[in-house]
């Protein structure tokens, strides 16, 4: 009866054993560089398994556009910044060789500046400035391929739903740089799938 129980338990130590250890091989750690598009980039890591990760983003965009206002030498400057920081998880599931779907969400948190204003030689100057801030769900789904065994590649689609607060300041001045500012606070819900929805990443798994 001894040598039963001997047996059984060191079969159980054993079983559990092989468990753990193909659990430690199965371990899985990247870090992605995340492309939306020129003006906006980032940096992500992943950790988990194989198949299921944990997705920690962030990233951030600046751009700046001028343009000639009723073909006078005044330029109308257009600015707008980004940070945004997401948490979530995905699922992948092999679908050929090398090439995983990803399925998944994140929650994140945004923040966004938009800034309108005309330049110096203006007698007449103006300043609109929008902050926003956004706190909502992605919805996670895309294609990764293993390049080689530490590369991979691939793309996202980031559908989002998400409560946005914003605040908008307007000032006007003559000759002077703008005073006379005015707030107003806005609050909506938006669904946004248009083309910052696609994300593209490079990645370096270890």
């Amino acid at each position: 009866m001894k040598i039963k129980l001997s047996i059984i338990l060191i079969t159980l130590i054993f079983a559990t054993s092989v468990v753990k250890a193909q659990e430690v091989q199965d371990k899985r750690h990247e870090v992605t560089f995340l492309i939306n598009n020129l003006d906006n980039i980032g940096i992500g890591y992943r950790f988990g398994t194989s198949s299921a990760l944990w997705r920690v983003s962030l990233t951030s965009g600046l751009k700046q556009t001028e343009n000639i206002v009723n073909d006078t030498s005044i330029n109308n400057i257009n600015t707008e910044s980004s940070i945004s920081i997401d948490l979530g998880r995905e699922y992948r599931f092999k679908v050929a060789e090398d090439l995983f779907v990803r399925i998944g969400g994140d929650l994140f948190y945004s923040h966004n500046i938009l800034k309108n204003e005309n330049d110096e030689s203006a007698r007449f100057r103006y300043v609109n400035k929008r902050l926003e801030r956004a706190f909502g769900l992605k919805i996670v789904s895309g294609l990764m391929y293993q390049l080689t065994e530490r590369i991979h590649l691939g793309f996202e689609l980031l559908p989002s739903f998400s409560r946005i607060i914003s605040e908008r300041t307007s000032g006007t001045g003559w000759d002077q740089a703008p005073t006379n500012f005015s707030t107003i606070s806005e609050e909506s819900f938006a669904f946004n799938f248009k083309n910052s929805a696609l994300r593209f990443n490079i990645g370096f798994n270890f």
